[in-house]
This record gives structure tokens, C-alpha cells and sequence, in this order.
């Protein structure tokens, strides 16, 4: 059996989908997953102890609990898996803001589902995953992640104080899908980080500061004009409207931007893009460029193997067996 779940793409609202947040002030965001896979294999043949390989584990063992990795462990004994071979691997690197270890996460919750006929639908497989992964995160992971990797297609969710979570699918034509591909360009810039440390420093700063508090709810305020620029098929006002959101987050923790990622920004509007912000946590990854297809190419040679260009994912996570 192999699950394949894609990575997601965030394009605003990051943040707000965190419980400290949503819960006092409600939250929301929107984006989409992209055609870059998280796959975990299952094999069908019982193994006399549980194996494990991927390139954050690689333990042979009866006692799930010795398993290193967080969120691997935290999983495996829940749902007390054991004597199985399972191999982890992803398109893209880990740590790189692109959600690839909630993809994981939310791949597991799948296949689990599946395993042992626990009748989860998409929306109870999303929450799962992400209780799972804010638990060892001491409350500093939002939800999108694992709501996005799940479901496919571009969609806004809206976090309630009550900890539901609404989805709305923008359901518009390939053709505006394929206008929206054509704009994006993803650069790599910096290493991998922790997302946690970040996010940390995020969650400290938004409960004892009232101004940074008020910036991200002005994000949030972004959300629907987001939504209506992708309507539309406006990608100048998109950029606009990206880049806008982007000096507001970077209020919101001093570890979100540095010099390196300052300077590609200011680079990449010199080149002619509309607009764009560092996807994920913050500090190193994948750099979101929206642009006129032109101004792509012309990026694309400059940054050769650093540059990557997306596709919208429809399907959500899914199983192959």
C-alpha cells in the first residue's frame, strides 16, 4: 500500500490557524496543495519486527517506543502498529515551508484509517493529524497544513473559537488554475530550519504584544481579497496583495526574515515580480514569486536548480494499493 499526500502551498492567512489564536479571535487561510508528494509504503508482507526507513528514521524494532522521531512514535503507539516494514520518502526536503512533515503526518492518519476500517472521513482525518502534531509541538503548529495536504484543490478554511473548521473550495476553471500556475515561481533561498523554534517566538510575541496581535489579524483581513484576486485570474493584485501580508508577518517575530531572504526579495522586485513572501514558518525554504510568465523564464535560467515551478494538486491525500 502506498499513500501519497501532497505538500501544501500557503498563501495567506499562516498563523491564524493556530489554537492560541482561533480560539480567542477565530482564524483563516487560504491556499492549496502542489504536485509534490509525501509517499509512506506499506508492505503487505508481516514483518517479525516493526522496520522503519526514511531519511529522519531508520530503526528495526519490537518497541515502538524507542522510535526517535516525534511524531513516527507518537503514531505507532497510539495505534499500536507494529511488526510492519514502511519506508517514508518525499519530492521535496524537509523543513523547506512547504508542510512536508504534516504531510507525513496526514499520510499515516490515511493509511491507518485504511488498515484498521476506522470510517474517518477527509475533515476527521485533517484534525487528527494536526492534534497529533500540535501534542509534541507544545501548541505552536497550526492546522492548515494537514488540512490542506488533505483536501484538494484551492480552498480558504476559516478556524473557529469552537475548534471547528469550515471549508470552502474556490472551484474555479482549469483554465484559472493554470494562469495561477504560470504566475508562481517557488527559489530556494538558505537551509532547513525548525519550524518549531519559530513559531515559538511567534506564539510569545502575538499573546504578550497587542500591536503584533493586531497585525495578524489585519493578515486575516487580507484573506478575502486574496480569494478574489485568484478569481478573478489578477495576478498583479495578487503580488500586491502578498507582499503586503508579508511585511505585516515579518512584525510578527524577528526570526521570520533575515539579510539572506531581505535581499532575494528586494532582488526579485527588481527583476519585475508583482509580489511574494517566504512560505512556511519563516527564516530559510522556498520563497513564493508571483509573476508575469516572462519574468519567470527570465528566473528560472538565473536560478537553475534553486527555482521550482508548481502545479495545483486536486486530489488530497489518496491510496494506492
Amino acid at each position: 500500500m502506498i499513500i501519497k499526500t501532497p505538500l501544501r502551498l500557503s498563501l495567506v492567512g499562516g498563523g491564524s490557524d493556530l489554537r492560541y489564536f482561533y480560539e480567542k479571535n477565530n482564524g483563516m487561510s487560504l491556499g492549496f496543495p502542489i504536485k509534490n508528494y509525501n509517499y509512506i509504503f506499506f508492505s503487505k508482507i508481516n514483518n517479525q519486527l516493526l522496520q522503519i526507513v526514511s531519511d529522519k528514521e531508520n530503526i528495526e524494532t519490537s518497541n515502538p517506543y524507542l522510535i526517535k522521531d516525534n511524531i513516527i512514535r507518537s503514531i505507532f503507539t497510539k495505534y499500536k502498529i507494529d511488526k510492519k516494514k514502511v519506508f517514508i520518502f518525499s519530492d521535496l526536503p524537509y523543513g523547506t515551508g512547504l508542510g512536508s512533515s504534516s504531510a507525513m503526518t496526514v499520510g499515516f492518519i490515511n493509511a491507518i484509517n485504511s488498515i484498521q476500517n476506522l470510517k474517518m472521513k477527509r475533515q476527521e482525518i485533517a484534525e487528527t493529524a494536526y492534534k497529533i502534531e500540535e501534542e509534541y509541538s507544545g501548541s505552536t503548529i497550526g492546522k492548515q497544513d494537514h488540512f490542506m495536504s488533505t483536501f484538494g484543490g484551492i480552498n480558504l478554511f476559516k478556524y473557529k473559537k469552537n475548534s471547528k473548521t469550515a471549508i470552502e473550495n474556490l472551484n474555479i476553471s482549469k483554465k484559472k488554475i493554470q494562469n495561477l500556475e504560470d504566475s508562481i515561481l517557488l527559489i530556494r533561498v538558505g537551509g532547513i530550519r525548525n519550524a518549531v523554534e519559530i513559531l515559538h517566538d511567534q506564539k510569545s510575541n502575538l499573546i504578550s504584544n497587542q500591536s503584533k496581535q493586531e497585525n495578524m489579524k489585519k493578515i486575516i483581513q487580507f484573506v478575502p481579497y486574496v480569494k478574489e484576486a485568484i478569481i478573478k485570474s489578477d495576478m498583479k493584485e495578487l503580488g500586491r496583495l502578498i507582499s503586503l501580508t508579508w511585511e505585516l508577518k515579518k512584525s510578527l517575530s524577528k526570526l521570520i526574515s533575515n539579510t539572506l531572504v531581505d535581499q532575494l526579495y528586494d532582488f526579485l522586485i527588481s527583476q519585475g515580480i508583482y509580489g511574494g513572501k517566504l512560505l512556511g514558518a519563516g527564516s530559510s525554504g522556498y520563497f513564493l514569486a508571483i509573476c508575469d510568465p516572462k519574468t519567470k523564464q527570465k528566473l528560472i535560467k538565473k536560478f537553475n536548480d534553486d527555482a521550482l515551478s508548481i502545479n495545483v494538486d486536486t486530489d488530497g491525500t489518496h491510496i494506492k494499493i
